[in-house]
């Protein structure tokens, strides 16, 4: 736990969507009396790519906004 007070205010937002999606997405894996483990693991990577692509998006936004700021 000291290690999640370390997070900066947007880590901590990715963390928490990183988490609340990632349970819709195991119960829609395995979602019907025969689940698939192929299918299951495409829905887990497709998550795992979104949930890195947003981390990157975040990272270049705080990028430009520092930018800006240290722009005077």
């Amino acid at each position: 736990m000291n290690k999640l007070n370390r997070l900066n205010g947007w880590q901590r937002l990715w963390v928490a969507v990183s988490i609340f999606t990632l349970i819709p997405t195991l119960l829609t894996a395995w979602e019907g009396g025969n689940p698939s483990i192929e299918g299951a693991v495409l829905m887990i990577s497709v998550w795992a790519t979104l949930m890195a692509l947003l981390y990157v998006l975040g990272l270049t936004i705080k990028w430009v906004i520092k930018g800006f700021k240290d722009e005077k």
